[in-house]
């Protein structure tokens, strides 16, 4: 009896039935808590609001349109996205999680609910703020873009903080320093693809500015089911009462 050699297809199709099967546990979780939509949901009306409020008496140009949306983006994703990680801890159901999938399996199906999650909150937030603060869209494709990659590069990024914090006593609050400094490179990015969308810049700065946010979603996405398998095995050291780093 030979046994299926390693990445055959047996071992693929085990490794993505896990990631379904994570994804199905956040999916599930949400629906039924309504937590990290309605946390998303409630701070971007509120950001945005206080965004058409503050320039009701004057007409902002486009990049600072661009730099508004991409903020309330990224501190919504900041606060809503670590939970997906940081909760297994608070809940005592890392064994539970070690059960289901593979620490890499595990880091992608909750990279990928927290990828669709954050589509949703930004399709929400584009529609308010566009309808709030009056900016014109002058290319739609654009925009769209942007929304999908920008969500993808703070799905990603968050997504490795979560898996970098857990365990730590101070995880909440150190997850959202640890992923502060990672998302500052993207934001410029983001700008700028945003600014083109709103009706300033050229084409061309806008699709490097679109490749820049892909290759650093793409990144952290490589490096983070990496990472997520040592830390999985450290913090399994740890519990079995090894010092960490044997």
């Amino acid at each position: 009896m030979t046994r299926p050699r390693r990445g055959g297809p047996h071992i693929n199709s085990r490794f993505w039935t896990e990631v379904a099967a994570i994804w199905r546990k956040e999916f599930r979780s949400e629906f039924r808590s309504k937590q990290g939509f309605f946390t998303a949901g409630l701070f971007s009306l509120i950001a945005v609001v206080a965004v058409a409020f503050a320039s009701a008496e004057q007409r902002p140009n486009a990049a600072l349109y661009a730099g508004m949306l991409t903020i309330v983006m990224l501190f919504s994703a900041s606060i809503t996205l670590p939970r997906l990680f940081l909760v297994e801890d608070d809940q005592r159901t890392m064994d539970l999680l070690r059960l289901l999938a593979r620490p890499e399996a595990a880091f992608w199906g909750k990279f990928l609910f927290a990828f669709a999650q954050l589509i949703l909150t930004a399709t929400f937030l584009v529609s308010v703020f566009v309808g709030l603060t009056g900016v014109q869209v002058g290319n739609v494709s654009s925009l769209f873009a942007g929304l999908l990659l920008e969500s993808l590069t703070l799905a990603a990024t968050i997504s490795v903080t979560g898996v970098l914090v857990v365990g730590t006593s101070q995880r909440w609050i150190l997850g959202s320093v640890v992923s502060l400094p990672l998302l500052l490179p993207q934001v410029s990015l983001s700008i700028g693809v945003f600014q083109h969308a709103f009706g300033e810049g050229a084409a061309p700065d806008a699709w490097q500015n679109m490749g820049g946010l892909a290759l650093f979603g793409l990144a952290m996405l490589s490096f983070g089911p990496v990472l997520a398998h040592f830390m999985w095995r450290l913090d399994s050291g740890v519990a079995r009462g090894k010092p960490r780093g044997s």
